[in-house]
């Protein structure tokens, strides 16, 4: 009897060992299936904070690429400008041209007249006093 006893206490102290073991068993596993999660946590943000960076790259990249065409713009608008300028400048240069040329014929059509006149009036004179 007291064998039997000490028996059936071996076995429960067993199935308590058991049992005891499962639990520890389960909850070491529910804690590692947390640190699990947690760390696809902590990757799902460390992904979430690369894209984010790539796209502030992105957006960067883009900015310079505007101010570069902005930048071509404003050297393709002072391009013309000069030419512009040079253009009226060439125009007013022509004018001025046009007009001294002018100018210069009329002077000179005026000396040939009062060259002429003068030859006259000599002649006419000549003439009279040779009556």
């Amino acid at each position: 009897m007291v064998g039997l006893h000490l028996w059936h206490l071996h076995l429960t102290y067993l199935r308590r060992r058991q049992r005891l073991r499962r639990r520890q068993q389960q909850e070491e596993q529910q804690e590692q299936q947390q640190q699990q999660q947690q760390q696809q946590q902590q990757q799902q943000q460390q992904q979430q904070q690369q894209q984010q960076q790539q796209q502030q790259q992105q957006q960067q990249q883009q900015q310079q690429q505007q101010q570069q065409q902005q930048q071509q713009c404003q050297q393709c608008q002072q391009c013309q400008q000069l030419q512009q300028q040079e253009q009226q400048q060439q125009q007013q240069q022509q004018q001025r041209r046009r007009r001294n040329n002018r100018r210069s014929r009329r002077s000179r059509k005026s000396k040939k007249s009062r060259r002429n006149r003068r030859t006259r009036n000599t002649r006419r004179r000549r003439r009279r006093n040779n009556e």
